[in-house]
């Protein structure tokens, strides 16, 4: 049995005001067998250091129920910036009939090299019912934090 990864859902919550958007899109592989999610960039995040209207964003993602370390998949961290261009794919090796069950959880972070990391939004999707026909990347608004 794994154990819950400890770093999931954990970090600094309320210390930003949560805004901006995400923009991603998702597609399933058959031949691999794999959910991909394609990250394109964020827009207007809230900035961590307000004094010089920045922040250090990245997305994290996984397919709850799953917290573990193993099923979280992260992007690079951009310096400096309230708009990052992530341009990256996170994969997921599951069947289609496991994503019956799952929810896509995204969440955007400033990353604090001297202490826990700032939230700064998120996405939650259920995919049971999900068609994967388009991947074209779309805009989410990014959330407050759910609790769960």
């Amino acid at each position: 049995m794994a154990s819950v990864y400890s770093g999931a859902g954990e970090g600094r919550y309320g210390t930003v005001t949560v805004r901006g958007q995400v923009e991603f899109g998702l597609q399933y592989n058959y031949k691999a067998g794999a959910l991909e999610i394609q990250i394109k960039q964020c827009k207007d995040l809230a900035p961590v250091d307000a004094k010089r209207n920045r922040s250090d964003p990245y997305v994290k993602v996984y397919l709850l129920p799953d917290k573990s370390k193993s099923g979280k998949r992260k992007t690079k961290v951009k310096k400096h910036t309230l708009n990052p261009v992530f341009d990256e794919c996170l994969k997921f090796h599951i069947s289609l009939n496991g994503l019956e069950t799952r929810t896509l959880w995204l969440t955007v972070w400033h990353s604090d090299m001297f202490g826990r990391n700032d939230f700064l939004g998120e996405v939650m999707m259920a995919l049971e019912n999900k068609v994967f026909d388009d991947p074209t990347p779309k805009w989410y608004n990014l959330q407050e934090r759910v609790c769960f």
